[in-house]
């Protein structure tokens, strides 16, 4: 049985001492007498204690993220909750959700490790969860690699590819993202290989099921069109250009634990305008400016 509770509270300083009180009396009776909640690192009792991370995000719809790390006979176990409040909700009462949050994760791992029920919390003043699409994540970081597939050269087999993607929670609701990628297509005798590089903006919308999320992407993107091809008597040719434009993804992420999960989306790509690929000043191949593609792949948060 753990001993004490270890709160930290990101800008602890500039947290009312009454919101803090409420939070650790909320936490101890959440306990049920298991563990005693207190403030801050090296506070009594804190070795071999359980440590909780408190995060405030206040925006237009304030958020509270919480993680729970305990030291067990299996190693460390870490879980992560999410609480969204209302404006109108009093400040105190936010910290009184929390503390009982805070309870509610450690007795879940203890019960995955006593397999004994968690401590039970009353009703009336269990937190509200979030839907958050980012809850079963660890940290605000986390990186895709996904295979491709995309139409490409009109009237020609689809254009086969990968991607790699980094992604950045800047708070409860929006993202940063950038990837580079890579296709190959053939269309007769010309090849067309096609790296590129994304860097945008994103939106991360509520959870709809446990575990699954979703998020859109809007990012500006750089491609350079290469083609090689040869003619009926065997020459061979070569040219490439470059293409800038704008790509909107819509992505869904199902994770199967903190760390780790599959990752699906479709993607539409507008380019400055169609590339043209001519053998003798004839047209042999279109690469149109709007393109389509499906992704599927995993997705690792970084804790």
């Amino acid at each position: 049985m753990q001993t004490a509770v270890v709160v930290e509270i990101d800008s602890v300083a500039e947290v009312a001492a009454p919101q803090v009180q409420a939070l650790l009396e909320s936490c101890d009776l959440g306990m049920q007498g298991q563990a005693r909640c207190v403030l801050g690192p090296g506070a009594p009792g804190s070795r071999g204690a359980a440590h909780a991370t408190v995060v405030w995000y206040e925006s237009e719809n304030p958020l509270a993220s919480v993680e729970v790390r305990l030291r067990g006979k299996n190693g460390e176990k870490r879980k992560a909750r999410e609480l969204a409040f209302s404006q109108g909700d009093p400040p105190v009462e936010r910290w009184r959700a929390t503390g009982f949050a805070i309870a509610i994760v450690v007795g879940d791992i203890i019960a995955e490790e006593d397999q004994t029920s968690p401590p039970a919390v009353p009703a009336s003043s269990a937190p509200r969860e979030t839907a958050s699409p980012a809850s079963e994540r660890t940290g605000p970081w986390w990186l895709d690699g996904r295979f491709s597939m995309a139409r490409g050269i009109e009237g020609a087999p689809a254009a086969l590819g990968g991607e790699l993607g980094a992604s950045r929670r800047l708070d409860a609701r929006w993202l940063l993202s950038t990837a580079v990628g890579f296709s190959a297509q053939q269309n007769n005798h010309i090849d067309v290989l096609r790296p590129s590089a994304c860097f945008g903006v994103g939106f991360l919308a509520p959870q709809l099921w446990n575990h699954l999320a979703f998020s859109l992407r809007v990012q500006p993107r750089i491609e350079y069109i290469d083609a090689t091809g040869e003619d009926a008597s065997g020459a061979a040719g070569h040219a490439g250009r470059w293409a800038f434009g704008f790509g909107q993804a819509l992505d869904a992420a199902w994770m199967a634990s903190d760390a780790f999960g599959v990752v699906g989306g479709v993607e539409l790509r507008e380019l400055t305008g169609p590339t043209a690929v001519e053998e003798h000043g004839l047209e042999v191949a279109l690469v149109p400016a709007i393109d389509f593609a499906v992704q599927l792949g995993v997705q690792y948060a970084i804790p």
